[in-house]
This record gives C-alpha cells, sequence and structure tokens, in this order.
C-alpha cells in the first residue's frame, strides 16, 4: 500500500510500519490509514464546516460526519437528482459546478440556482421526508461528496436543536409570523435555505418575479431604486435591512414584480423562504383566523386577539371513532 501511494523511501516505508506496529507484525490497518488520510478527511470537515446546516457540530461530529461522506464523479449533462424521486442523499459540491432546474410543465424547464465548489442541495427532501422539489445537473464534470439520509439524520440531531432554536427566533421577529403558531414557525424554521453574498451582490432586482423573500441573519442589506439626475441614472436608497431584517415579501403578497433592488452592503447571510413555503403558511393563519370568527363566542374579539388565538391553535388528526374529549376528564 505503502508503495503504491508513493513519496516513501524503503526505509520510510519500514520506520512507518515499525511505528504502527508497536513492536509487532501485526499492524493496525485502521489506524495507518486514518494517518495517511488525514489531509482528505480534513478537507472533508472543511467542507462540512461550509454548509451552516452543520455550523453548530463539534469535531467529534464533524469527523465522523466526514468519515461517511463518499466521493463520486459525474459527466457533464448527467442528473445528479431528479425532480420527483424520493430524497435518499444529499450533496456536497467538491469540484466542479451543478445548477438546479424545475419543470415548469410542457417540456419547459427554468434554472433557478447554481452550486459550485462547496455548495450543498439535497437536504430539503431528507428534512421533510418529501419527494425532490428541483432536478440538478452537472453543468461541467464534477465531483460530488454524497452524504446518506441515515448520516445526514445522525447530524441534524446533533444540531438541530441550536439551528431550529436560532431559525425559530428569526421568525418570530418578523412582524408577519410573529402571531403563527409553534408547529408552523418549526416546520417553516426547517425549510429556511442558507444563503451568503458578497457587498455589493444583488439579491433581489426591482422589475423582477418574486420567488422568495428573506430575512437577514447576519451582516447588512439595503433597498434602492435607481432615480433619473443630471448626471444620468443614480442608485437611491431607500431601506436599510440589519440582522432580522425581513424583505421580499410584497411581490409574494401583491403577486407582483420586485418594487426595488435590495443589495448586500458587507458581507451578509440571509435566510430564503420560497413561495410555496411562504404561501402555506399564509393560508394556514388565515384559515385559522377565519374559523375562528365563525363562533359567536369570539364575535367581539379584535383582529389582534384573533391573530394571538389563532397562534396558539394546533392542528391534529383523529380516527374515526376516536375521543376527542371525554366526560369527567378536566378540560
Amino acid at each position: 500500500l505503502l508503495r503504491r501511494l508513493g513519496g516513501f523511501s524503503e526505509l520510510e516505508i519500514k520506520i512507518i510500519l515499525n511505528f504502527f506496529g508497536n513492536g509487532h507484525k501485526c499492524i493496525d490497518y485502521t489506524v495507518l490509514v486514518d494517518w495517511l488520510s488525514a489531509p482528505l478527511l480534513e478537507h472533508r470537515i472543511e467542507r462540512l464546516r461550509m454548509v451552516d446546516l452543520f455550523n453548530d457540530l463539534d469535531e467529534e461530529a464533524l469527523v465522523s460526519c466526514a468519515r461517511t461522506l463518499q466521493l463520486f464523479q459525474v459527466s457533464a449533462g448527467s442528473n445528479v437528482i431528479t425532480q420527483g424521486e424520493q430524497g435518499l442523499d444529499c450533496f456536497i459540491v467538491d469540484a466542479g459546478e451543478c445548477y438546479a432546474s424545475i419543470n415548469l410543465g410542457n417540456g419547459v424547464w427554468k434554472e433557478v440556482k447554481q452550486y459550485n465548489a462547496g455548495g450543498f442541495f439535497g437536504e430539503r427532501a431528507l428534512l421533510r421526508n418529501e419527494p425532490r422539489g428541483a432536478s440538478v445537473i452537472a453543468r461541467t464534470d464534477c465531483w460530488l461528496l454524497k452524504l446518506s439520509r441515515d448520516s445526514f439524520s445522525k447530524a441534524m440531531e446533533q444540531a438541530g436543536p441550536k439551528v431550529f432554536d436560532h431559525r425559530m427566533e428569526r421568525l418570530r421577529l418578523v412582524d408577519l409570523f410573529r402571531n403563527l403558531g409553534e408547529p408552523e414557525i418549526e416546520a417553516c424554521a426547517k425549510v429556511l435555505e442558507v444563503m451568503r453574498f458578497e457587498p455589493g451582490s444583488k439579491i433581489i432586482e426591482k422589475g423582477k418575479e418574486g420567488f422568495e423573500c428573506f430575512i437577514v441573519d447576519a451582516g447588512e442589506c439595503y433597498a434602492a431604486i435607481e432615480k433619473s439626475t443630471p448626471n444620468g441614472v443614480e442608485w437611491l436608497e431607500v431601506k436599510q435591512y440589519s440582522a432580522g431584517g425581513f424583505f421580499g415579501e410584497r411581490a409574494l403578497l401583491r403577486n407582483e414584480t420586485r418594487a426595488a433592488t435590495v443589495f448586500a452592503r458587507t458581507k451578509a447571510t440571509v435566510l430564503r423562504l420560497s413561495r410555496d413555503e411562504f404561501v402555506k403558511m399564509i393560508r394556514e393563519r388565515d384559515l385559522k383566523e377565519n374559523l375562528l370568527r365563525k363562533p359567536k363566542m369570539f364575535e367581539t374579539m379584535t383582529d389582534e386577539q384573533i391573530a394571538k388565538l389563532a397562534g396558539a391553535l394546533e392542528r391534529k388528526c383523529y380516527q374515526s371513532g376516536e375521543k376527542i374529549i371525554e366526560q369527567g376528564d378536566e378540560g
């Protein structure tokens, strides 16, 4: 094995074998391979550190997760995952470029996201136990690191509480979501997608269709509109967003194009919520509020009181014949 790896003299090979043999003819092969692969393991740990979902893993958990990553190659034009299929793995791009594309129907596909080295995809289907929401295709020949559902779940069990608590707190700071119940907030926190932007990068662009809204997790952003001046067209800053700031919802609520362009002023990390998830949350909120307005006992409540009460409602399903409440029990 050492001769095939190359770079070792015969004397060095003897020294290595004596060291790992600890004076015996039998060598602990696992320890030897771990030593030889230490740089590779550190590289994979660094790849995991670039994924926000794994930020709260300690070193031991990162090492354990990195050991389970499987490296494989895909050719340009090949599907890595396919829209509609069951999600069994998630992926980190180690080299090359991939892109996500969604089927709009009638054979029309729309490219919606790009992934370069360090890009992470495929986790949504694992988090939500649902079919793939898009296809991801290799734009160039790529090397990918694959993480299985079991390994991903173990990592999330360790990182989960800190990550979800932080994201739920970010959601609670948004006025639009303040009166949502814990189940809705938790479900939303699970599907938030982390995105990073360099200073000066456009996050949303005026006039474009809105497919998502954003919460600033770190850094600063600002909204600007173009204004004609004697010196030509200039950008007029109209609003600022720091950590906890929320933008992009207007185009989703009103089904209209973006009213302004939002730039990253500094390096910024934002949490992205897709249109589908946003609409689902708002519909759930409206459904609960409308149900509460029907009983006479709630007729005198204000909209604010109804909204708070709706936030406390939790959906629960019962089988036919199952008791919902029982006489004599405490209510």
